[in-house]
């Protein structure tokens, strides 16, 4: 039988400072470390070619458009969410959500 790994769904919280545009991470001692690069190229990302249809994502007709119908979201509550209903809801120990949101 064989078993699959199941990936990682941690967070990783990392303090980073902004110096002249680039972000650079912060280390535990408070100094500044090595610049943090993005996940994606904003170069691609902003380039003709990136809003160019492809066969996943044709250009849609305005009579393609018009026949979307509009999502409205429901209405929330008045009345505010507490901390404790914010933790579970996220599925972390007290421990945990004091020291991600720094409580």
């Amino acid at each position: 039988m064989v078993t699959m790994k199941k990936k990682s769904t941690k967070i990783h919280w990392v303090r980073s400072r902004l110096i002249d545009g680039k972000l650079y991470r912060v280390l535990a001692d408070g100094r500044t470390g090595q610049e943090m690069k993005p996940f994606y190229d904003p170069i691609k990302a902003n380039s003709p070619a990136a809003y160019e249809p492809d066969e996943d994502t044709p250009l849609l007709t305005m009579r393609e458009l018009k026949q979307f119908k509009r999502v409205h979201p429901e209405p929330r509550s008045q009345k505010p969410s507490s901390i404790s209903a914010v933790r579970k809801s996220l599925r972390m120990s007290q421990a945990v959500f004091a020291e991600v949101f720094d409580l």
